[in-house]
């Protein structure tokens, strides 16, 4: 497995164009979600890469004009081939077999602290329980600790749970400060 920031790197350009038409005549019912998906609108944008294929990505996202230039949302537009999908929720024990959590995380983390951001965030729309348990692996993996926030919030006019990770000793007042308005 190798993994690559297709945020910066254009060498595999084509290797992006496959995995989108590979989409079209997929089975996956959120295809549509990833077909005008550019890696390059994303401050980090880590996919997996197996066999020649793209086997998970997913990406940090800098939104300036909604949450303020100290925040970005991480994991954002996470996919993971089917086969790489781990099912029930026994699933999060950890370990490298969680792509996103093992090889795409860990980089969004490190390049959100290089340009100075305070603050991460994760959002999903359903399943809490889910998410709670994904947020217990992010810290077996990556050794952050994401907090589920109580109430849900307007996520670009889509409810959802969201959790903060704070990066900074003023990560979370500027949270507060940023975010207070999208609270639902």
């Amino acid at each position: 497995m190798i993994v690559v920031d297709l945020s910066q790197n254009t060498e595999y350009r084509d290797l992006w164009h496959d995995f989108k038409m590979s989409l079209v005549d997929s089975d996956d019912r959120l295809y549509e979600n990833y077909l005008e998906l550019d890696p390059k609108s994303f401050e980090c944008f880590p996919a997996v890469i197996e066999n020649n294929n793209i086997v998970c990505f997913s990406g940090l996202q800098i939104d300036q004009t909604n949450w303020g230039s100290s925040i970005a949302r991480c994991s954002t537009r996470l996919w993971i081939h089917p086969e790489y999908r781990q099912k029930g929720m026994a699933k999060f024990t950890g370990g490298e077999r969680f792509l996103n959590t093992t090889y795409c995380l860990p980089l969004q983390l490190k390049r959100a602290r290089e340009i100075g951001i305070e603050c991460v965030f994760i959002s999903r729309e359903k399943n809490k329980k889910g998410f709670q348990e994904y947020l217990k692996l992010i810290d077996i993996n990556c050794n952050h600790d994401f907090k589920l926030q109580e109430q849900k919030y307007n996520i670009y006019s889509c409810e959802q749970f969201v959790a903060v990770c704070s990066l900074s000793h003023q990560g979370l007042k500027i949270w507060s400060d940023n975010m207070s308005k999208y609270k639902l």
